[in-house]
């Protein structure tokens, strides 16, 4: 969608919110973290209550502007693997997120479970503890084509190992569809619900919680014994 849109948009998003009784809906945007846009996010979609919520994402690193590299094709340079820990990181401590989208995504470039890539994760991880900042679960990688490990066939994403260790440090975790299409909701063919019992995750719940203004935002909370 062109930024040009984007008013338009919420307008048809907020009457649909509006008017609808059955479902909760929220407006929010997955935005790519960069330092020169921190503020503006802030500002422009936080402070005025635009948008219900912001999850945080590292799509694009490279290590000057001039050429950017997408994190799922990355070149197999463990300087980049680096540069995308650090971004994720500073991501994850710049607080404006309500959660942070697929950190294992880098596991597409990077295909085997070494010292590297275990590394990054642990950075990661250790990063999301630390800010009690929730990591989620994509299931959007288990609709791509297999790939070919040095430990067997997986996933491009969810790695499983990040989320072994995830599950160890007891990081708050959500599961999501990432759905780009309204079809793509459904995730529980996947295979992801089987992967988070295999790994005793108990993912948080989604909870929408109404200021006094009468603006919504999103919640995430540890689901109770009676609603597990």
């Amino acid at each position: 969608m062109p930024y040009s849109l984007l008013n338009r948009y919420m307008d048809e998003c907020r009457s649909i919110q509006q008017a609808e009784k059955e479902i909760e809906i929220l407006c929010g945007f997955e935005c790519d973290h960069h330092i020169d846009f921190a503020s503006w996010y802030q500002e422009s979609f936080l402070d005025n209550h635009w948008a219900d919520y912001l999850c945080g994402a590292i799509h694009y690193i490279g290590k000057d502007e001039r050429r950017l590299y997408y994190v799922g094709s990355l070149p197999r340079d463990k300087k980049l693997l680096s540069l995308y820990t650090d971004r994720y990181i500073e991501a994850i401590e710049s607080g404006l997120y309500s959660f942070m989208v697929h950190p294992d995504l880098f596991a597409s470039s990077f295909p085997n479970w070494d010292e590297d890539t275990k590394a990054c994760s642990l950075a990661i991880i250790q990063s999301a503890k630390e800010h009690k900042m929730p990591l989620e679960i994509n299931a959007n990688g288990m609709r791509k084509p297999m790939m070919k490990t040095s430990q067997g066939r997986r996933w491009p994403y969810p790695m499983y190992q990040f989320w072994e260790l995830a599950a160890q440090e007891g990081i708050d975790i959500v599961v999501n569809s990432d759905a780009h299409n309204p079809k793509h909701l459904d995730i529980s063919h996947l295979g992801i619900y089987e992967m988070v019992k295999d790994l005793n995750i108990t993912p948080l719940g989604w909870d929408v919680t109404t200021r006094s203004d009468g603006s919504k935002f999103l919640t995430l909370s540890r689901p109770t014994s009676e609603s597990q």
